[in-house]
Order: C-alpha cells, then structure tokens, then sequence
C-alpha cells in the first residue's frame, strides 16, 4: 500500500512537470507567432539587418536575449 502510494506522488510530481513545460513551450509558441518579436529574434540571434543598415558586434558586448523574459 506504501510503495502505491509513492509510486502515485511520483506521478504526480511528474505530471505537474511536465505541464509547466508545456505551458512554457505554448508561450514561447504563442510569441513566435508575433511578427514583432519573431523580427527581433532573427536580428539578435542571427545578426538580420534591416536595407542600409550596418551591424556591429563588439567584443565586450553581450547580445540581449530577447527570449528571456
């Protein structure tokens, strides 16, 4: 009966995990559908200039996360 028990709070435990996983990944989802955020995603992540736009990255510099919320 001891060992059900435990086997059931697992599960649980186990449970709650993952749908805090899955309602993160929906969010990060539901953002990559934003055309605002998904431009500054492909800008910061992969240096995407706009026409007659200059980019530079500096040594010390960190690049912003804008996946960090």
């Amino acid at each position: 009966m001891g060992q059900t028990t435990q086997q059931i709070s697992a599960r649980k435990t186990k449970l709650s995990t993952i749908k805090q996983t899955s309602q993160r990944l929906q969010g990060h989802v539901d953002r990559l559908n934003d055309k605002s955020y998904l431009e500054k995603l492909i800008r910061s992540k992969y240096y995407y200039s706009k026409s007659g736009e200059t980019i530079y990255s500096l040594p010390y510099e960190k690049s912003s996360d804008v996946t960090a919320k």
